[in-house]
Order: C-alpha cells, then structure tokens, then sequence
C-alpha cells in the first residue's frame, strides 16, 4: 500500500484529502496487476453539510454531490479498480495523485505517490538475460565460464540420498 495527503487550503489542520493505492493481485499471463484507488476526505474536529466536492484522482475525474459530517473521520470520494502493465523484465510501479476543491473549504493537491508492484516471475523455465526472457536448460549447470552437462550421481529414496549405481 502506498499513500499521499493534501491539506484544505482554507482548513488545513482540519481537512485533508488522501489517495491510497493498493495492489490487488498480479498476473505473470498477462503481465499484469489489479490496482486499486482510493480517496478520502479526512476531518478532525470539524462539522460541515451540503457540501459538494470535485477532484481528480490517477486517472480519474469524479465528483461527490454531498457531504455532511460532524466530529472526526473519513468520507471515500472515490474508488476504483483497474489493470497495470508491468515492464518487460516482471517488475512494475504505479505513480500517481490527486486534487480536490469545495466551496468554503479551498482545495487540497497530493504529492506523487509510487505503488511499487509485485515482481512477477513471467514464466517457469525461463531466465531474464537482462533484455529478454529465454528458456533455461535443465540439464546443464554454469560453471563459470560455460554451460556444462550435469552428470546425476544420486536418488532420493524417500529417507536419504543414495548413490546410483
């Protein structure tokens, strides 16, 4: 989970406006994560009503016709759930932030804030060459300088490895 705060312009130790980002689920398929956003309204000792706020979130625009409160907490604004790409080697990162304004309140901008991505193991029997995924070989072991046949001495028995004759 990643996070970023702005303060209300015009209440800023009252109000502030939150933008969460969490990863769902990957899918080394498709290369792919489930990301999802989130926004808040956060108030502490403040009371308010019939009070509509607009705002930006990556990457979305949304609008929350009416809000009333009292006291401390938090009102969601926005939510959504969407797919991102990763990079070609797995890994992947997801930037993003947001705005929001209200009359009597002013507005609130965030910071950048970075998702770094599960790194997705894209294929089994595969290694990453640095500029592209290509088949291991399993029989074969590095030996420093060259790939080399691997020669099977031994067998699990079920309770021990034992030579193979």
């Amino acid at each position: 989970m990643a996070s970023v705060t702005g303060a209300f312009s015009t209440y800023p130790s009252l109000l502030t406006y939150r933008v969460v980002a969490d990863e769902l689920s990957s899918d080394p398929a498709t290369n792919t994560s489930q990301v999802q956003v989130r926004a808040y309204v956060d108030f502490s000792g403040f009371s308010a009503s019939s009070y509509g706020v607009q705002g930006s979130t990556t990457p979305d625009s949304w609008n929350y016709g009416f809000m009333s409160f009292s006291s401390s907490g938090s009102i969601k604004v926005y939510d959504s759930t969407f797919s991102v790409d990763h990079n070609a080697d797995g890994t992947g990162s997801y930037s993003f932030s947001g705005s929001a304004s209200a009359n009597g309140w002013g507005s609130a901008s965030t910071g950048t804030g970075t998702l770094t991505l599960t790194t997705l193991n894209l294929a089994a029997g595969k290694r990453w060459t640095g500029s592209a995924w290509t088949d291991c070989t399993t029989n074969k072991r590095w030996n420093g300088s060259a790939w080399v046949d691997l020669t099977i001495k031994k067998r699990w028995s079920g309770s021990a490895w034992v030579d193979l004759g």
